[in-house]
């Protein structure tokens, strides 16, 4: 529609919106042209933190294509690529390339999945070994790093949840196995700080007085600390 057309503005923007969504961008600009005519819109057209949004949509349908395109290719050839790597031959450039970007690509979304799935990370690093791939440690350090400082925040609030303490410690148990550094620094501030928190002074006295849910959070907590070098005693 024109301006001048009675059609709700919000009806057209929902249709649009849609189509934007499906990444039918095709669908999208024609339908940009028939309901507010035939002015050209592009990226430039709108402020800085609306560019921002607009393009992290776009780059990250593209993003996805290029993941299905690349694993497709990968997972086809994984024997082939295993193989000629088992023989200390260096793969070919695209196998090398569709390996990389995938194993790198699910690592990095493995660890910020709401969810971790340890044993589904530690076959990917072994996937990554097996293809002689080279992990992206720059990124991934910051995406472990950060999703460690979240569990390690969590911890704070609720130091008497099992279930954070454990999925810490096992990231913590984890970052063994990688081929690079992770910077535990603030996990490590907040362990130590929580060593001497009234929470923790609570938890260790009913342990002392024979709860075994205490003195299995106890226990758990003081394994956590040792992983991270801090002295408990």
């Amino acid at each position: 529609m024109s301006c001048e057309t009675e059609e709700p503005l919000e009806s057209a923007k929902e249709v649009v919106s849609q189509s934007f969504a499906r990444a039918d961008f095709t669908e999208t600009y024609r339908l940009l042209e028939e309901h507010f005519g035939p002015s050209t819109y592009s990226l430039r057209s709108l402020f800085r933190d609306e560019k921002r949004k607009i393009l992290d949509v776009i780059l990250e349908f593209t993003l996805t294509d290029a993941e299905a395109i690349y694993r497709q290719l990968y997972e086809y050839n994984t024997p082939l690529l295993r193989f000629v790597t088992s023989l200390g031959n260096p793969p070919p450039e695209f196998l090398y390339c569709a390996a990389n970007f995938v194993l790198n690509f699910s690592l990095k979304r493995a660890f910020e999945n709401e969810e971790l799935d340890l044993e589904h990370i530690s076959n990917l690093l072994d996937e990554a070994k097996l293809a002689g791939v080279s992990i992206d440690a720059a990124t991934l350090e910051m995406v472990i790093r950060k999703r460690i400082e979240q569990l390690g925040e969590q911890l704070v609030t609720g130091i008497a949840d099992l279930s954070v303490l454990k999925q810490l410690d096992a990231v913590v148990t984890l970052l063994g196995s990688l081929p690079f550094k992770v910077n535990t620094w603030k996990v490590q501030n907040i362990c130590f700080e929580m060593l001497n928190s009234p929470g923790y002074g609570d938890i260790q006295g009913k342990a002392n007085q024979g709860d075994e849910s205490a003195g299995l959070l106890l226990e758990s907590f003081r394994a956590l600390c040792e992983k991270l070098h801090i002295r408990t005693t």
